[in-house]
């Protein structure tokens, strides 16, 4: 046991981990490892380090205490060979979800190698290698985690570019318990299929459908950014309307226009993201969004606090989306009945798979619940059963997200594929769906309120077209 971490804990399984209180650079000693035999999967974590580094040689703060330094040996096959680009964004999403499952919140990835936390950086992914040999393949994977910092001990030019789970959320997770869930989901993502990790990746992809600067080699480019992915590379919409696809191998660093080069990369490895800014869907089109900064929605978990917010949102959702498909006064009810917070207050209570709300400084936007498929004869595992945005807030990809977090949690459960039921006047709710790639795989007739209403189902064979996200002009 070292004063930080429960080595024996992490050696679990076979792991084989080298501790270090201080270390100048964890990379440099894994390579120093890795040259005396040590083999595939070798972990080196230390405390501090006095020389740690990021990408492009910077500086990367590391004090001790502050956050989770380390290294992994790697001794990939010489063929296939090697595709970086893909295992540092099957990196980045591990430790984005492993961030998630533990301390709570959701970072986004900004291209190509950092986790972010309301734009700020709160961890970071450096691959290296040295005199490399393409028939006995070597690589050493580096990623810091930000759990403990205070603001105040950043560096100066760090402030407000970095942050820290502790920044975040108000307490520092237990870091071998975070450590682990790394370690864990590295094995997990690092076994998984290339279109997996494009989905993963760009359902967290942050800054999409933002003008951004990207740069080509030493050359800057500017436009809307449309896409990124691993093996494709980054596509900007220029000013001309012209899309430029920059190949992975060759774009280096993304910041959104107008902000300091120097927090591209910071020296500091900073938390993930549970705030994304508004829009960040995939596909997003240029005009749709608000301008940068002006609206920061979280999607989190929903409690039965919500209760309120959520019986809101759901009754004015139902008199926008339902006007001339129920009776006035059924809609008017919606949401107003005197046990209406009550109701949803049980539900928030039950037992169930998932149910999310979409929220800015505690004002409930739209929400997500669902579990397991109502119907036990359905070919379908999983059932969204409510999903609500607030109106005057459709076509800010909120409702994506909502979607994103229901697939995520239902993959999490085991399952692999969904149906939602929709009225089937609602067009506005079916051409979302229909943009999400789901397929119309079933009818019927409800009641509502002793009204009978004709209802569509869509369905989703795999999740992984939610997790990649809407073609452009998606409704919500």
């Amino acid at each position: 046991m070292s004063a930080g971490y429960d080595l024996e804990r992490l050696a679990r399984g076979g792991r084989r981990i080298h501790f270090r209180e201080e270390a100048a650079s964890t990379q440099d000693l894994a390579f120093t490892l890795a040259e005396h035999g040590a083999p595939d999967g070798t972990v080196v974590l230390a405390e501090r380090q006095t020389r740690g580094r990021g990408r492009l040689g910077r500086e990367w703060a590391s004090p001790p205490g502050g956050g989770i330094w380390f290294s992994v040996v790697m001794r990939p096959p010489a063929d296939p060979p090697a595709r970086p680009p893909l295992l540092v964004a099957a990196t980045a999403v591990a430790a984005a979800a492993a961030v998630e499952r533990v301390a709570g919140v959701r970072p986004a990835l900004r291209w190509p190698n950092d986790l972010l936390l309301r734009e700020r950086k709160v961890a970071g992914i450096l691959l290296e290698t040295r005199d490399f040999e393409p028939r006995a393949p070597l690589l050493v994977l580096g990623v810091g985690i930000n759990t403990a910092i205070r603001e105040e001990e950043f560096p100066e030019g760090l402030r407000g570019a970095a942050t820290s789970l502790l920044l975040e959320t108000g307490r520092a997770p237990d870091r071998t318990e975070l450590l682990e869930a790394v370690l864990a989901a590295l094995a997990e993502w690092g076994a998984a299929g290339e279109a997996a990790v494009e989905a993963a990746y760009g359902a967290r992809a942050a800054f999409l459908g933002r003008r951004v600067t990207l740069l080509e080699g030493n050359e800057a480019r500017e436009g809307i950014l449309e896409s990124v992915s691993p093996t494709a590379g980054v596509a900007l919409r220029e000013a001309d309307g012209t899309l430029r696809i920059v190949r992975a191998e060759h774009a280096r660093e993304l910041r959104v226009t107008g902000t300091e080069p120097g927090s591209l990369s910071s020296p500091a490895c900073g938390p993930a993201e549970a705030e994304d800014p508004e829009g960040g869907g995939r596909g997003t089109e240029p005009g749709s969004l608000s301008p940068p900064g002006t609206v920061t929605i979280r999607v989190r978990p929903a409690v039965p606090g919500d209760a309120e917010g959520i019986a809101r949102v759901q009754g004015d959702g139902w008199r926008a989306a339902y006007r001339g498909l129920l009776p006035d006064e059924i809609l008017e009810a919606k949401g107003r009945e005197p046990d209406a917070v009550e109701r949803r207050r049980r539900w928030l209570s039950e037992e169930r798979t998932f149910a999310f709300v979409a929220e800015k400084e505690g004002e409930v936007l739209g929400f997500v619940l669902g579990g397991r498929d109502r119907d036990g004869g359905s070919p379908f595992e999983a059932e969204v059963t409510a999903l609500y945005v607030r109106p005057d807030l459709l076509r800010r990809r909120i409702g994506w997200r909502l979607m994103v977090h229901a697939a995520e949690a239902i993959r999490a459960a085991g399952w692999s594929s969904m149906r939602i039921w929709v009225l089937e006047g609602n067009s506005s709710g079916r051409a979302f769906y229909e943009r999400l790639g789901g397929r119309l795989v079933g009818e019927k007739t409800g009641e509502i309120g002793g009204h009978r209403v004709a209802e569509v189902a869509y369905g989703w064979a795999t999740l992984d077209r939610v997790l990649i996200g809407m073609e452009p002009g998606s409704p919500s």
